[in-house]
């Protein structure tokens, strides 16, 4: 049974959401509506750091707005964590100026020698670094899904961006921001539907064909008619990127 929560939550403080922190947990059929949430690191309308969490059907329609970095809506940080059929239809937004580390769904997947799985999910809101171009952040890191996959293996499954990527910063993009080098990521079935992304990189905006050693392709633009076509998901689902530092 899934249950509608009404959130409003205000603070300065780090570590904040629903649930600050949370270890070993297991959040299933959530629905965070209306109202927002602020603070400042780990900040997550669900969850400001996930550790080996598994989290299933859970939603935040709630306005995300940080001063700091490692910002998401359901996760401001996962680490050895699952995170399936769940989505997010609200605002994220930073006005941090060092290193702004801001996801649609998720801030920051990160940790040594942990998965984490992002799957059947989605994000529909907008994500912001809301500074003037005039007082860019400085290697700030944003993105559609997931902003920074940084020292982790994590697999984004069927999955898809929806809002725009607006960041007036280094590595903002549809889907994932950026990704450390020791990391190990793969994205299936992955795609980035419409908006526009400010100083975006081209990692897999709409759709992309990616050479695997090098973790670099080249962007496949698709408009709305055709994305409705079996073409497209027949093409979509035969091409994976996958990269894995040990190449």
């Amino acid at each position: 049974m899934s249950k509608t929560i009404g959130i409003d939550l205000g603070t300065t403080n780090s570590y904040v959401g629903l649930f600050g922190y949370a270890q070993g947990a297991t959040i299933k059929n959530l629905t965070l509506s209306g109202g927002s949430v602020r603070g400042a690191m780990y900040l997550g309308a669900l969850v400001g750091t996930a550790e080996n969490c598994t989290i299933t059907g859970c939603f935040n329609e709630a306005e995300v707005q940080s001063v700091g970095t490692k910002v998401g809506s359901i996760a401001g940080l996962a680490t050895g964590t699952t995170i399936d059929s769940s989505g997010n239809f609200g605002i994220v937004s930073s006005t941090c100026h060092d290193s702004p580390i801001v996801g649609g769904f998720v801030g920051q997947s990160y940790a040594n020698d942990v998965t984490n799985n992002f799957t059947n999910s989605f994000n529909r809101g907008h994500v912001i670094v809301a500074v003037g171009q005039a007082a860019s952040p400085s290697a700030g890191h944003i993105g559609g899904l997931v902003a920074y996959s940084g020292s982790s293996r994590v697999n984004i499954v069927n999955c898809y961006n929806t809002g725009d990527t607006v960041a007036y910063a280094m590595g903002g993009a549809g889907v994932v921001g950026s990704y450390k080098t020791t990391g190990y990521m793969t994205i299936t079935n992955t795609y980035y539907v419409r908006g526009n992304a400010y100083y975006q990189q081209a990692f897999m905006d709409a759709y992309s064909d990616w050479t695997s050693a090098a973790g670099s392709g080249t962007v496949e633009k698709w408009d709305a008619s055709s994305m409705k076509t079996q073409n497209f998901a027949t093409t979509l689902n035969s091409k994976v990127f996958i990269y894995n530092a040990s190449i």
